[in-house]
């Protein structure tokens, strides 16, 4: 919102983004109807990507983080979903729906980042790349761990007691480990092709 309020911001810019609120807008009311449907509720207190939510808002839309940030969040979240869509058998109708409009939207905001993030990247010059790799560590690691590695608060929002019990053994199980490494090892491909190895 503030970038599009610049000067001289091109209209085909302030379009495409304009489109990506509406759309994300979108599918943060259909995740809310989902909880207030199903009689769950929002954890409290769950703030599991500090960084990412402090790139994202502070830091410059031409830059690399920015678009680490960006790419990461939609990258991630679209594996697990493609992979839910191939194995939908015994999927709720309704969650098969909503993961499919997901899909269908995010899959232009993925294009977006992936094609800002390496131009980004190109223009990086190489001791910043160095230093950026700290950075996209974090930054992978804090999505990796809101999404497959939830605080025993969000097990316990679905009736898992103690949640630290299942937080743990969802920590420790192997399966996991490899799921996380086979729908994370193909995002980190923009920076591994130019030397920087995160994971």
């Amino acid at each position: 919102s503030r970038v599009m309020q610049r000067p001289g911001e091109p209209l085909s810019h302030a379009n495409y983004r304009l489109h990506m609120a509406r759309e994300h807008t979108g599918h943060g009311l259909m995740m809310l109807e989902l909880l207030r449907r199903s009689g769950l509720q929002r954890s409290r207190g769950y703030v599991a990507t500090h960084l990412s939510r402090f790139i994202a808002r502070h830091s410059s839309l031409d830059s690399a983080a920015f678009w680490t940030v960006m790419y990461a969040g939609e990258e991630i979240v679209n594996r697990v979903f493609r992979g839910l869509r191939k194995n939908h058998a015994g999927l709720c109708p309704v969650i098969d729906e909503m993961v499919r409009t997901h899909l269908v939207d995010a899959s232009r905001h993925l294009s977006h980042a992936h094609d800002n993030l390496e131009n980004a990247l190109n223009a990086m010059p190489r001791w910043r790349m160095r230093l950026m790799r700290f950075v996209v560590r974090r930054i992978f690691r804090e999505q990796v761990n809101s999404l497959f590695y939830p605080p025993p608060s969000v097990y316990e929002s679905a009736g898992l007691y103690p949640g630290e019990y299942w937080a743990k053994i969802a920590r420790e199980n192997p399966h996991r480990t490899r799921f996380v490494q086979q729908n994370v090892g193909t995002t980190l491909r923009p920076f591994k092709k130019r030397g920087l190895h995160v994971s």
